[in-house]
């Protein structure tokens, strides 16, 4: 990275994180930041309101800074899978979330990454992302996403 900062991933899937550590992501995130912000905050409820029932496909992969205290992440990038009866795959929608002063530094790709080799080994064909502004958009095409009719696919 060039700053002689050492970033750490840690990866887990959603049903097995501590309910303030969800809280602390949902307020990281932009509220534009769209289906994974509300996914967020969709599993946040459910286990508040006692229904800890989450899809053990859901995962997250958390990126720290080893400079600063290891509670607060820096970004991260999140999952959660479907099958989809139109092309008959298992495709998994995700995002990702890089605090602005760790962007352009290779952390968000390596989110992907992580992310895109556990969802490869449940057997994931695809993944889906839905930018939410113009630099998120080259972001993916940068990984190679391919725009379709409503989002963007890699893979």
């Amino acid at each position: 990275m060039g700053t002689g900062r050492m970033i750490t991933y840690k990866t887990s899937r959603l049903d097995r994180l501590p309910l303030d550590t969800l809280k602390k992501l949902k307020t990281l995130t932009f509220r534009n930041n769209g289906v994974m912000y509300d996914h967020l905050e969709i599993t946040i409820n459910r286990i508040e309101h006692g229904n800890s029932s989450i899809n053990s496909d859901e995962w997250l992969v958390l990126a720290y800074d080893d400079k600063i205290f290891q509670t607060k992440p820096i970004g991260w990038s999140m999952s959660f899978s479907v099958y989809r009866k139109s092309n008959r795959k298992l495709v998994s929608f995700i995002g990702v979330f890089v605090k602005k002063k760790y962007r352009r530094k290779g952390i968000g790709t390596i989110l992907v990454k992580q992310l895109d080799s556990i969802l490869k080994s449940k057997k994931v064909k695809q993944l889906v992302v839905s930018p939410h502004d113009k630099t998120s958009i080259v972001f993916y095409k940068s990984l190679g996403a391919k725009e379709g009719k409503v989002d963007y696919t890699i893979g």
